[in-house]
């Protein structure tokens, strides 16, 4: 019988070798990342870079994208609501009581992620578009498309997610 740590350990291995996939927005046909979760990401990624740009830009009048943000927020509150949940349900699938840990780690570093893309020179110049593009979508699936089509979510790391 397999111990609790030795399945912890086989799924973490699982998720480190679904993680190192390059471009897994591209591949999720043939990855072994369930695609709900991948979506999840994604979107946590867009909304994560937005927050973040927000708050980089929000000292600089012509880029304070502030309002923008809390709008992007309550426009799709449910939607991110539910990937939230997806997040929580796949690291609690595998890392169990752990999961939470994991999970704060995971969006530690995408946040931190975003925050260096923040300090370069333009940033908030190249956010601008961004923010105007996810305000015009409708529902859950342009918000999944968009995401999943974004250059960030592909040029990203994706290496904990699945």
């Amino acid at each position: 019988m397999i111990g609790t740590r030795t399945k912890r350990a086989v799924a973490a291995a699982a998720l480190v070798a679904c993680l190192a996939q390059p471009a897994l927005a591209q591949t999720k046909a043939t990855s072994n990342c369930p695609s709900p979760v991948v979506e999840a990401m994604h979107v946590r990624l867009l909304q994560t870079e937005l927050m973040v740009a927000a708050l980089q830009c929000r000292n600089n009048p012509a880029f304070d994208f502030s309002s923008k943000y809390n709008n992007f927020v309550m426009q799709f509150s449910s939607p991110l609501s539910q990937n939230a949940n997806v997040l929580k349900d796949h690291f609690r699938r595998n890392f169990g009581a752990n999961h939470m840990t994991q999970l704060d780690r995971y969006m530690t570093r995408i946040a931190n992620d975003a925050g260096q893309r923040g300090m370069h020179a333009g940033y908030c110049q190249n956010m601008a578009p961004m923010f105007d593009q996810v305000l015009a979508l409708k529902g859950n699936a342009e918000l999944a498309r968009f995401s999943n089509a974004n250059p960030l979510a592909l040029a990203i790391s994706t290496r904990d997610g699945c």
